[in-house]
């Protein structure tokens, strides 16, 4: 939950576990299971559509809400769950939003909306295209795809 004056706003983020991108995000001045639908579909659709995909969550309610749990099936997504009061199942989850916060919400008091609109543009343009991770050895989202990207098609030119 962000403020912004005396509004509060949801940020509902979906990261691929492989890269450790954000893949999609949303604001919302309600944390419900649209928050959470609109942004899998637009995660699902950046990524081309893909099959075989697996979702890992907390047990929010807007991800255990019927109407997620029905888009899910329908895309043949296997869902997940960490255990109740267990932050260790979602760490990646918990670890992105713990530097989220740090780094740049706590270090700003927003008026209007547009301004943490902007301000999450930004973190997360710099999140995949500029900060390293210890877990990727030190590189960028952006590169271990970049990375994975020339490793499949150098096999297939071979």
């Amino acid at each position: 939950m962000i403020r912004v004056a005396s509004v509060k706003f949801y940020l509902c983020v979906i990261i691929d576990l492989f890269s450790r991108k954000v893949i999609a995000y949303r604001l919302s001045s309600q944390e419900n299971s649209s928050l959470a639908v609109k942004t899998f579909k637009d995660a699902y659709e950046m990524r081309g559509r893909p099959v075989g995909l697996s979702f890992h969550s907390d047990q929010g309610l807007q991800y255990t809400n019927q109407e997620f749990r029905d888009l899910l099936h329908s895309l043949k997504v296997k869902q997940s769950f960490s255990n109740k009061g267990n932050p260790y199942d979602n760490a990646p989850m918990e670890s992105f939003f713990s530097s989220f916060k740090r780094e740049e919400i706590n270090a700003n008091n927003f008026e209007y909306f547009e301004e943490l609109k902007e301000c999450v543009d930004s973190y997360m343009q710099y999140y995949n295209d500029y900060r390293p991770h210890e877990t990727l050895k030190n590189k960028t989202p952006n590169q271990v795809e970049d990375d994975y990207a020339l490793s499949v098609l150098s096999e297939l030119s071979v």
